[in-house]
């Protein structure tokens, strides 16, 4: 998950050396990506480190965009009833690729995903085009990407991912299985180590649905916490009509 509260706080971090044991990208076999379910699933995080009340919603849901199957994520940072931003992207259900990344803050922005290239725009200038040499992820999406891995003690990654406007190489290292408390009781996480320069950063994820319980970016300035919503502890499958 990298939605604009990230952008908002984050500060340049050194990042690790790591030597990863694959490189992967959109459609690689490594990946699963079953575990997400057809109805609208949301999740809400408690953010500590900034002013009190503050929290984030995610929404995912699965849906087609021009006949491709394909997983839809709104993310929005609230305080009450007041929304400060909405972010949203859109990946490709089977490969996990890219297709749409909108951001509605204090400006707005959009940047769409073809073949080959990155078309990036803020609805005032005309789109830039910038080329890709190979299929990359999204940034955006990390909570997903992890949530895909073939999780084990050790197992380590390098995920291209774009990031801004231009790629960057996301650098994975899985620690191991921990309990992480949380407010509906403690749950047995993964806890995944990502090195990506200003994006370096602590996941657990539930061992069985792989869905984000808690995220600490590694400068410590604040902290996302499930505090209800998402499947934990138990497997989740797509349904099919």
């Amino acid at each position: 998950m990298r939605i604009a509260l990230f952008a908002f706080l984050l500060a340049a971090a050194p990042a690790a050396a790591q030597t990863p044991a694959d490189t992967l990208r959109p459609g690689s076999p490594s990946l699963r990506t079953a575990h997400y379910t057809d109805r609208e699933d949301a999740m809400e995080f408690m953010v500590d480190g900034v002013p009190s009340g503050m929290i984030v919603l995610l929404t995912t849901r699965l849906g087609e965009r021009d006949g491709v199957p394909v997983i839809t994520r709104t993310e929005r940072i609230m305080e009450g009833k007041t929304v400060f931003s909405t972010d949203s992207f859109v990946v490709a259900r089977a490969t996990l690729a890219p297709v749409l990344l909108a951001r509605y803050g204090s400006g707005r922005s959009a940047t769409e995903f073809r073949d080959g290239e990155v078309r990036t725009g803020d609805g005032h200038r005309p789109m830039v085009t910038h080329p890709l040499a190979a299929p990359v992820f999204l940034g955006a999406a990390m909570d997903m990407l992890l949530g895909a891995l073939p999780l084990e003690a050790g197992y380590a990654a390098a995920l291209p991912v774009w990031e801004g406007s231009s790629v960057a190489v996301a650098r994975v290292h899985v620690s191991g299985l921990e309990p992480l408390a949380l407010a509906a009781g403690t749950r047995s996480a993964w806890r995944v180590e990502v090195r990506q320069s200003d994006h370096d950063g602590t996941y657990w994820l539930d061992q069985e649905s792989r869905t984000l319980l808690r995220y600490d970016p590694a400068n410590g300035e604040y902290r996302l916490t499930r505090r209800r919503g998402g499947a934990v502890s138990a497997p989740a499958t797509i349904r099919t009509r």
